[in-house]
């Protein structure tokens, strides 16, 4: 089963980072219309399809009265890469017409509408084993990188939003621009042993493979500069979930050591962020 088909049927996704770039918000909403950065984000995807809904506040760090859910329609745009067989190009187009004020700090904002194009590389993810957003067991195989930075020769795939808006009367456009963001989308998998079982053995097993690959000489970790950004976000995910797991193990010894090595792996920058996320 490829990657694409992998995320087809995904009924999660786990966002590493959701982020905006060259935004220009207007003198006038300077004080009324400020986000931030989202990160570890869980969202539920209907399986069978690419569409998923993010929500303005939770996933996309708008001010908390300005609270609308966006949907994201999917479709594929190349089932392959011309560079990777293996990785796919997804469009997401957003035509959210939302029609309310939102009151933010003593001001009354309106929210016309967010419109604009998301598109996404589509490439194989080692497997992960993690949770939905309910808490039950999934299976993560495929993830999902907006620009050009799981392989150069995909090329930039820029990103770019509108949202209209109006304050007291007068209408502003704010640009959101070069989107990005990083996910890995998991799926139900009967063939898996029971929950009890997966902690105990796959997650130690998969952190001591990260673990043994990340060592240098002398048993030393390598810098993360020296993987490129498809390893870094697969060990940063791992990491992430061993963590957030490892204390559900009986064994107390073990999660100790598993969460200080987890957390020392996502500590490290990831490889190639920087260039992911350069504006243009």
């Amino acid at each position: 089963m490829s990657a694409l088909e992998r995320f087809i049927d995904a009924d999660v996704l786990r966002f590493n980072f959701i982020l905006f770039f060259n935004d220009v918000v207007p003198p006038a909403l300077s004080t009324v219309f400020v986000r931030s950065p989202m990160y570890n984000r869980c969202v539920s995807k209907p399986a069978g399809g690419p569409s998923f809904r993010l929500n303005s506040v939770r996933d996309l760090g708008f001010p908390t009265p300005v609270d609308f859910d966006v949907d994201f329609t999917g479709q594929v745009e190349e089932p392959q890469t011309p560079s990777d067989p293996n990785q796919a190009i997804v469009r997401w187009d957003v035509n959210e017409v939302v029609n309310q004020d939102f009151l933010v700090n003593g001001k009354k904002l309106r929210i016309n509408s967010l419109k604009g194009t998301l598109r996404a590389v589509v490439a194989p993810l080692s497997t992960v084993q993690s949770t939905n957003c309910a808490g039950e067991s999934r299976t993560f195989t495929a993830m999902l990188v907006s620009a050009g930075g799981v392989n150069e020769a995909v090329g930039s795939l820029p990103n770019t939003m509108m949202l209209r808006t109006e304050l007291q009367g007068a209408a502003y456009d704010i640009p959101l621009n070069n989107m990005t963001l990083a996910a890995i989308a998991g799926a139900l998998d009967l063939a898996r042993v029971s929950p009890r079982n997966t902690l105990l053995t796959t997650w130690p097993l998969l952190l001591a493979e990260i673990i043994v690959e990340r060592r240098g000489p002398g048993g030393d970790f390598r810098p993360v500069e020296n993987m490129d950004l498809v390893a870094s976000l697969e060990a940063h995910f791992a990491a992430l979930h061993i963590a957030a797991l490892a204390g559900r193990l009986t064994d107390r010894r073990m999660a100790r050591e598993i969460s200080q090595l987890a957390v020392k792996l996502v500590s490290t920058p990831i490889t190639g962020l920087s260039d992911l996320v350069r504006p243009s």
